[in-house]
């Protein structure tokens, strides 16, 4: 999710809430998101021509040999599609907002006149190929992947790296290392040597000394307890906190009257650490709580411009959002420790198809949820359409006067959505945004997958019938189902293949 300004407080009061650490030695759980992103950024990596993906993927493998030279053993998790609950879609419409603007404004300007930057979209395929040609452990879980990555860090007992801000907030035994903040960055990628003259038996302390030594790269390292001992507080006002700072599933816009509010009672009381008026105040709000149901009511109190219907989907979202914090263990949605504990990244056949079967009545069918979690397929791009019946796409750096680059291969996701699953999708809700329905006369939406692209500048639904048949020469090919396709032989799958395109 995300704590709006946590990241910014620990940053600003990073000689207190961090602490130096020697990463070596050790099993590291680690956000895989937020690294390819911290990655490309960290080594500053040009932009230009749509992304150096081989400059990227040597980074890439320059990181992980650092890791290994200091025996650290990475274990990388992604997250696959978006939840179907919808909890976090205005948040992510808006990110696509974001990157649309930036896209133009580097188009326009060039990558020199403006701090602007927008991740190349191939950026995720070239680390997945670097995990998988290192051999780094790895897996995608359903969804989000805070939680799961909360819960193994904690049964492994070891450190978490990420730029996820929840980390902060999660009760993690062995801590959290940032990577990056601004234009701070937590981590030195450089090797040291750590030489310590021991004893060599606590049993025989005349033996002779002798010499420990091992390499590590120096980190900035982040411990739940420290935030909670400066603020002089208990942590179970952590969740209350951060739900109430806004994040993914909780909008701060709607809660302007409740900052005001606080704001005019503790704007005179001071806190042990550099912070805003609005968190400083939230921080000694929530410490004052006793019942977090408590908090809540208060909070709604606040809010007049909702109706009842909206207040109600207020209070179930600070709910679930106040619980995501403190009930990690059981929000996890597959046992990453059982998939990572095999001695191979084959996962047991008992536990195939429940990637996506608990959320769906139409489960894709074996093999593809464990390729989806072995990064052997597209992961997003497909479960997104088969959960979701819904694809939002990342803009380019490109003239956005001219149409989006993401028409020209059209035909070709048509036939990838005749391929996944016979859709049945519900009207959209969201009439603020301009449609164009590229269906048959008998066509509906309820029959298509509804793809965001753009249009100049702004967001702009596609509505996409799936294509059930192929040509290929003077041959018809009706589109199969993916259970149908390892059936096909090689000629009927190259045939199927050559129409497609």
């Amino acid at each position: 999710m995300g704590v709006r300004g946590l990241f910014t407080l620990v940053n600003d009061n990073k000689d207190v809430l961090l602490h130096d650490f020697e990463l070596h030695d050790t099993r590291l759980i680690i956000d895989g998101v937020n690294l390819y992103h911290s990655l490309y950024n960290c080594y500053q990596v040009p932009e230009e021509y749509g992304g150096n993906y081989d400059t990227y993927a040597n980074n890439c493998k320059t990181f992980f040999a650092t890791l290994n030279a200091c025996k650290v053993e990475p274990y990388v998790v992604l997250y696959g599609g978006r939840d179907p609950d919808n909890r976090k879609w205005n948040s992510v419409v808006r990110r696509k907002a974001s990157r649309r603007e930036r896209a133009g404004l580097i188009c326009e300007k060039g990558p020199e006149a403006t701090e602007e930057h927008v991740l190349p979209i191939l950026c995720e395929e070239t680390f997945r190929h670097v995990l998988r040609e290192l051999q780094i452990p790895h897996v995608t879980i359903p969804y989000e992947e805070d939680r799961e990555i909360a819960v193994l860090a904690n049964k492994w007992n070891c450190p978490v790296l990420s730029n996820n801000s929840d980390f902060f907030i999660y009760q993690l035994k062995n801590g959290f290392i940032p990577f990056q903040h601004g234009g701070t960055c937590f981590i030195d990628m450089k090797l040291r040597l750590h030489t310590q003259t021991e004893q060599s038996s606590l049993l025989a302390p005349e033996t002779l000394p002798i010499d420990r030594e091992y390499t590590y790269i120096s980190v900035k390292r982040y411990h739940y307890s420290r935030l909670i001992e400066r603020v002089c507080g208990p942590w179970e006002f952590l969740p209350i906190f951060a739900t109430l700072s806004g994040n993914d599933y909780v909008d701060k816009c709607h809660l302007k009257a409740f900052y005001t509010a606080i704001c005019r009672r503790y704007k005179d009381v001071s806190l042990n650490l550099k912070a805003k008026v609005r968190m400083a105040s939230l921080v000694h709000w929530s410490m004052g709580v006793e019942l977090e149901e408590n908090a809540i009511t208060n909070v709604l109190k606040h809010v007049a411009d909702l109706s009842s219907g909206q207040k109600s989907e207020l209070r179930a979202a600070i709910r679930y959002s106040i619980d995501s914090y403190t009930n990690i263990a059981e929000f996890a949605t597959m046992d990453v420790e059982k998939f990572f504990n095999a001695n191979s990244r084959c996962i047991s056949k008992l536990d195939l198809g429940t990637l996506i079967d608990y959320v769906t009545k139409n489960p894709l069918p074996v093999p593809y949820p464990e390729m989806l979690r072995n990064f052997e397929m597209a992961n997003s791009f497909l479960q997104n359409v088969a959960v979701n019946h819904r694809v939002i796409f990342d803009c380019q750096i490109e003239h956005l006067a001219e149409p989006s680059t993401y028409v020209c291969s059209r035909y070709i996701r048509s036939v990838l959505y005749g391929l996944t699953t016979p859709f049945i999708r519900p009207k959209s809700k969201d009439s603020k945004v301009k449609t164009n329905i590229l269906v048959d006369l008998k066509g509906t939406r309820k029959s298509c997958i509804e793809e965001s692209d753009r249009q100049k500048g702004d967001r702009m639904k596609v509505y996409i019938k799936p294509t059930t048949e192929v040509f290929y020469g003077s041959q018809s090919m009706k589109v199969p189902s993916l259970q149908n396709v390892p059936d096909m032989s090689v000629e009927e799958r190259q045939n199927f293949m050559f129409g497609t395109l």
